[in-house]
């Protein structure tokens, strides 16, 4: 009897679950329709499912599973959330850009008009998207991608009578909410929307020569570029938010920010576009730090440290607005990064301080992206990104000049020299190790293009009228030493304050300047004793800076060797070919 009833349950379970599955397939769609252009710059567009959650909203159902500690923990705290767990409702407070806010509470029991129930969803979503994610099914939430083809067009289809939001191509700006009780058609096409220029990057422009080629421009460490934006304003406006966020290094300083020439407050929000790449095998904290420190700059890990400000009030009836600010470029940047890893057979996670050491080559970008809401509360974007600022950087090799061995107990300053003539020098006193460059007072160098001699007595003069402390940079054990940071703009050179003992106090002194190949094409490269070259898997070239010893006749230096180095490999490559030339003509006769 049992078994029989067992059997009955079963057999009621499969018939169940096969009807679900196929009132599934069965279910009624609408068509979407989308038309766009090329001027709205996106490739697609997202629709996600998000019907349990207006549902719960305007029916009040939540279940205490929504208001659980887990479920809570995703809310972030801000001024716009108020949690009553023991009334199992959370109020959100609609910042909507006048000096009047609206507050709704949403909750068990709680019934809200579909006005409120959008208005609540856009809020929530906009900063509280996990725990808007939670709410809505968590992973099972469904949504479309819709991408665009060659018309501008794009097309899908959506399960009838459920709500929407509409999302730009990262799905995480919504546009707009709909509820699918017929064939979906959006037009965006011809839109009035809010847009954001850059209308000048200063500070690395100052100079033609700053200006690499097209919207590459050339920094260094430690080197200010001040940003202006020209916003455009369509008539009709709720509200405009707008985010400028920067690549890792990339400092934009809060206290810079201006609008039309006022300050203007600003409040910070970091964007960390994933989470550590994550293996599941056994790994302390500290070796999943180091693991990561090294990821950040090797796979440039995106990570965009931002700044939001909402446009007041009394500027949305202007038909366009000017807004500015500053970043700098630094060497290393702390961040508070989520960190996950694995350790006695759990896995974790928790925002660790990480250190940001810039790479060899650091490409540094900034984003600005606009919200714009109207008076139907219909939300609409517009992204621009930067210009590239890229800093630079060349290898140098000291050795001895007879034996070629690496030198590494040595130390260098670091001089660079602008079309003007104007020398600075690198102060010791650095910031987040940048470089922090001072004039050298009554002293010029014109006319320099690279790879000049200079005379180390008159530098020598020079330095003795500096009051401050000058920065050493010392090579590494193998005798290695690599200047990065470096812009283009600029013609350098490195002057010898360190020897090892037994050597001369006396180095030639060589101009160089930094390109797209500057680390791979070394002008002055030794060619004493190749076995002690630093080994490179990028291959690399090292500057030569030679040292001799006390009482030793300095050999053929590299700068007279090296040209007859090339002369006699061109010499025998010739002497090859034309033996190889007659054998064949004396083979034809």
């Amino acid at each position: 009897m049992k078994k029989k009833v067992v059997l009955l349950l079963l057999l009621i379970l499969a018939t169940v679950l096969k009807t679900q599955v196929i009132l599934a397939n069965n279910m009624e769609k609408v068509k979407i329709e989308i038309q766009t252009s090329k001027a709205q710059g996106t490739t697609k567009f997202q629709a996600k499912d998000v019907n349990v959650l207006f549902e719960k909203m305007k029916r009040g159902s939540f279940t205490d599973d929504d208001f659980n500690d887990v479920a809570l923990e995703t809310l972030k705290k801000n001024d716009g959330i108020k949690v009553n767990k023991k009334e199992k409702n959370v109020t959100v407070t609609d910042f909507s850009g006048s000096t009047v806010f609206q507050s709704i509470t949403f909750g068990k029991g709680k019934r809200l008009s579909e006005e409120e129930t959008r208005t609540v969803m856009k809020t929530l979503f906009m900063t509280q998207r996990v725990y808007f994610d939670v709410l809505n099914q968590g992973d099972n939430t469904i949504t479309t991608d819709l991408s665009i083809d060659a018309r501008w067009k794009a097309k899908g289809e959506l399960a009838k009578e459920h709500w929407y939001i509409l999302m730009d191509y990262s799905g995480k700006i919504p546009l707009q909410f709909f509820y699918t009780q017929k064939d979906v058609v959006f037009n965006f096409s011809k839109d009035e929307r809010s847009e954001i220029k850059l209308e000048k990057i200063s500070g690395v422009s100052d100079s033609k020569d700053a200006k690499i080629k097209e919207n590459e421009y050339a920094i260094g460490y430690g080197q200010k570029a001040t940003f202006a934006y020209v916003l455009k304003i369509p008539q009709g406006v709720k509200k405009i938010s707008i985010s400028f966020s920067s690549t890792y290094n990339f400092e934009i300083d809060p206290n810079s920010f201006q609008l039309e020439g006022e300050n203007l407050k600003v409040t910070r929000e970091d964007n960390w576009t994933n989470d550590n790449p994550y293996s599941s095998k056994e790994k302390s904290l500290e070796t999943a730090l180091k693991e990561f420190q090294e990821q950040l700059v090797e796979y440039n890990i995106p990570f965009y440290k931002g700044y939001n400000l909402e446009l007041p009030y009394s500027f949305l009836s202007k038909k366009e607005v000017r807004i500015s600010f500053s970043a700098t470029l630094h060497k290393e940047e702390n961040y508070s990064l989520p960190l996950i890893y694995m350790a006695d057979g759990v896995k974790y996670k928790k925002n660790e301080q990480i250190a940001s050491k810039a790479g060899k080559t650091m490409m540094s970008t900034v984003y600005a992206d606009t919200l714009i809401e109207d008076q139907n509360s219909n939300i609409s974007n517009s992204k621009v990104s930067s210009a590239t600022l890229i800093a630079r950087g060349a290898n140098f090799f000291v050795s001895d000049v007879n034996t070629g061995k690496p030198l590494a107990n040595t130390a260098f300053a670091l001089f660079r020299v602008d079309k003007t003539g104007k020398v600075e020098v690198v102060e010791k006193k650095t910031v987040k190790e940048d470089y922090i460059w001072q004039v050298i007072p009554d002293f010029q160098l014109k006319n320099l293009k690279g790879n000049e001699e200079l005379n180390r007595e008159e530098i020598a003069k020079a330095i003795e009228k500096k009051e401050t402390a000058i920065a050493e940079f010392e090579p590494g054990k193998e005798g290695a030493l690599v200047i990065s940071g470096l812009s283009t703009k600029y013609v350098y050179f490195l002057y010898q304050t360190k020897f090892q003992d037994g050597y001369e106090k006396k180095q030639d002194i060589y101009t160089f300047t930094v390109s797209k190949t500057s680390y791979q094409n070394a002008p002055r490269v030794s060619f004493t004793n190749s076995d002690y070259w630093p080994r490179t898997d990028s291959f690399e070239e090292y500057n030569a800076i030679i040292n001799v010893k006390k009482g030793q006749k300095q050999a053929q230096s590299f700068s007279d060797k090296q040209p007859k180095v090339y002369l006699i490999l061109c010499l025998s490559i010739a002497i090859v070919f034309a033996v190889s030339l007659l054998a064949v003509i004396t083979l034809k006769t």
